[in-house]
């Protein structure tokens, strides 16, 4: 038998699946605790010895072992671009989409506040951006300055103007500063072109970051490249798009709200303009303020307004409730309430954010309609993962306040996706196993995800 494991390290727990790459099928799921504070090995290995249980398997009988990890902060980044609408905008996609967590942007010309602050915050990479080719050279050369005598110690990657590279290069190189180069994001103006960045974020993640963030023991247990978790999400609808060819993948988390999608960028109808930054095919975007635990009270101010079996101060309460105890689970009726009515707005607040919108304007001659953003009224599959939506009794419920309501005809929203499960967590695992078996990858979602 040919096995396959895959190794989802997590910022609380770690996760084993082990699959059968023969019949295909999911053979044993396990986890344990992830012991980021003395070796991350112990807690992979509660997991596998849990593992074991299921199906007696040595490590060394497995096939193929593959590896995601949020573990300790995950990839964490700032983000500096010149306009917040063009090359911030497109340093953000790019980031999300190699799977980071943004916690700082800026844009227009560093200052010193600015750099303070930097130095101030925890980063992994900070990815400096500015002008199109031949466009900009002022602003990203005064960042470059700026930034390379800073008392910041993180890996830098300049994916800007092509034209002043070799003076970026210089000026890092000065500071003493580690920067690694990739192709501009934004080669001409409103022109996406972030592979490229994606690919060089993934691989410093891998050589360099793995290794500072006290993970290195992964890389020579494993002896496999490791990604970061949400690139192994995206990478799952990147290679199973036969099966979803339409596809958006929504993640409910205690902190955060993931929307992942993949589908063609199409123009609401032929006399629609495109306003802002080209869309790339794969998207992913984070909402920060919206969690069903930590993020429980931004929730709350988002949505002052009560549901109908609470009063407004009972909500309040329960949200700051949620936020003081990460590890509630609801048990009791009213408490599933909540927890659905906040899992509602997460889901309804987060796909509005992905999704594109329309707005009136006019030529010369008459009113047209602009679109910024994706048009995802087509998509044709809503997949749900995450712990509300998985073990909820009617996730369906939830997933339909994704949708474009009678008075949204300005969001476009989906507006009659197939909803699917994956009931059983597999997102990262498939993400994973389908780099080298996207085939089997395929047969494995169409046994394991199921409509709701």
């Amino acid at each position: 038998m040919r096995s396959f494991l895959a190794v989802d390290f997590g910022s609380t727990y770690t996760k084993l699946n082990l699959f059968d790459l023969d019949k295909p099928c999911l053979l044993a799921q396990s986890k344990g605790k992830t012991t980021i504070e003395s070796s991350i090995l112990l807690g992979f290995q509660e997991a596998f010895q849990c593992l074991q249980q299921y199906y007696p398997l040595s490590l060394n009988e497995i096939s193929e072992i593959k590896v995601c990890s949020s573990a300790a902060g995950g990839l964490e980044m700032v983000v500096i671009g010149l306009v917040p609408e063009l090359t911030l905008d497109a340093a953000k996609k790019a980031a999300l989409g190699a799977g980071a967590r943004i916690v700082q942007s800026f844009s227009f010309f560093l200052k010193e506040e600015d750099i303070k602050h930097l130095e101030n915050t925890n980063c992994d990479i900070l990815l400096l951006t500015g002008g199109s080719n031949g466009g900009n050279e002022e602003v990203v050369l005064h960042n470059a300055m700026k930034l390379a005598s800073s008392n910041l110690s993180c890996f830098f990657l300049y994916s800007g103007n092509e034209k002043v590279q070799e003076n970026i290069r210089k000026i890092f190189e000065k500071g003493k500063k580690t920067c690694f180069f990739s192709k501009n994001i934004m080669p001409d103006i409103n022109q996406l072109s972030v592979e490229d960045c994606r690919e060089k974020i993934r691989e410093i993640f891998f050589k360099n970051i793995i290794q500072a963030k006290g993970l290195e023991e992964l890389k020579k247990t494993f002896s496999c490249d490791i990604i970061p978790t949400p690139a192994a999400v995206l990478q799952f609808l990147e290679n199973v798009q036969d099966c979803f060819p339409s596809s958006m993948l929504v993640d409910i988390g205690g902190a955060t709200t993931d929307v992942h999608s993949v589908c063609e960028n199409m123009l609401y109808e032929k006399k629609c303009f495109l306003e802002g930054l080209e869309e790339p095919f794969s998207k992913r975007t984070v909402e920060g303020d919206l969690g069903m635990r930590y993020s429980a009270p931004s929730v709350w101010e988002n949505f002052s307004k009560s549901p109908d079996f609470l009063e407004e101060t009972e909500w309040k309460q329960s949200c700051l409730f949620r936020k003081a105890h990460p590890h509630f689970v609801a048990k009791e009726k009213k408490e599933k309430q909540i927890d659905s009515y906040l899992a509602k707005l997460c889901v309804q607040t987060a796909i509005t954010r992905h999704c594109g919108s329309l707005r009136e304007g006019y030529t010369v001659s008459e009113k047209v309609l602009f679109q910024r953003g994706k048009d995802f009224r087509k998509l044709q599959y809503l997949i749900a993962t995450g712990g509300i939506l998985v073990h909820h009794e009617n996730p369906r419920e939830i997933l339909q306040a994704a949708l474009q309501q009678e008075n949204e005809k300005r969001l476009l929203k989906p507006q009659q996706p197939v909803f699917l499960l994956d009931s059983h967590y597999l997102a990262a695992s498939l993400g994973l196993l389908s780099e080298m078996h996207p085939e089997i990858a395929k047969e494995l979602v169409k046994k394991y995800f199921h409509q709701c």
